[in-house]
């Protein structure tokens, strides 16, 4: 075992000792949540999407290995022609802030930038998404919308850039779309399979205890490098994530930037509302959801 996991086994401070007793607190709170969220599960599970066998093949991995990779010409959605152009719209309005945001490692589209594109809000509404999603989350889902994303090739390992876990809710899916080209320089997403060696298992259980600088430094000093999984390929890649199971993170960008889209999607009693939350504005949505289905409407607007 690293000389790291042993220094954070040493005997816990009143601080420490304090911050425990707030975490197991927040876990008797959580018990009746949990308990309607396993009820549910259960209640729900005869009623969950016939899927397909290339679908049923994405839900089965994300359960083994907690991603996918797949493209979107493998999955032939409908929304694909206008997806591609109102991001490619989005990004060059991106392209042009280039100067006014130097320095940062990433630039993210506004959610007023957004809204001016639907096709890229609704496209995370495609029913056969709802269906991936669903299945493996295993409730109805809440879909939180969708941001976009430039990584900048600056050098700096920051931020997201450090492996780290979500903490939007027990299960989520993440759908990270690459509109350029991304290879190993590139700045891909990376992750550490569900089923990896036992230093993963003791780092998720003791990583509330950490620094997320001391997570990253944890999971590079115990997890050898052929088990990191950087996913790369041409524009079009999509990567299917549950980025609250694994550790993951976007490589550091060296040789050029990566442009991508992300859609996120949890279960309607989320762990942390805190972060499980729309983007949007109430106006917005009610605007881009006017043509919808009462299914795709209830992902919205999940909170009532």
């Amino acid at each position: 075992m690293s000389s790291l996991i042993q220094k954070s086994l040493k005997p816990i401070s009143t601080q420490n000792y304090q911050g425990l007793l707030r975490r197991v607190r927040q876990k008797v709170l959580q018990l009746p949540s949990e308990f309607r969220y396993r009820t549910e599960l259960l209640k729900y599970a005869s009623h969950l999407p016939k899927l397909s066998a290339s679908e049923h093949s994405i839900v089965n991995t994300l359960r083994s290995e907690g991603a996918y990779v797949t493209s979107l010409a493998a999955l032939s959605l409908p929304s694909t022609a206008q997806l591609l152009q109102a991001a490619c719209g989005l990004f060059q309005e991106l392209e042009a802030n280039r100067v006014t945001r130097r320095g940062r490692h990433s630039v993210y589209a506004t959610p007023e930038q957004i809204s001016h594109y639907p096709e890229l809000f609704l496209a995370g509404l495609d029913q056969q998404l709802l269906n991936i999603v669903e299945t493996y989350i295993g409730v109805p889902v809440a879909y939180l919308g969708v941001s976009c994303r430039r990584e900048v090739a600056n050098g700096r390992e920051v931020a997201t850039r450090l492996w780290h876990q979500d903490l939007e809710d027990r299960r989520m899916i993440r759908i990270i779309v690459y509109l350029n080209e991304v290879d190993q320089e590139g700045g891909p997403f990376e992750y550490i399979a569900k089923n990896s060696i036992a230093p993963v298992q003791w780092l998720k259980y003791h990583s509330h205890r950490l620094h997320k600088a001391s997570v990253d430094r944890a999971v590079k000093s115990v997890v050898p490098r052929q088990d990191w999984k950087a996913c790369v390929g041409p524009a079009g890649t999509v990567v299917f994530a549950d980025t609250g199971s694994i550790f993951h993170r976007g490589r550091l960008p060296v040789a050029s930037e990566r442009k991508a889209l992300f859609f996120t999607y949890t279960s309607r009693q989320p762990l942390n509302l805190t972060y499980a939350k729309q983007l949007l504005s109430q106006e917005q949505l009610l605007t881009l959801t006017q043509s919808l289905g009462q299914r795709q409407r209830d992902c919205v607007f999940w909170q009532g």
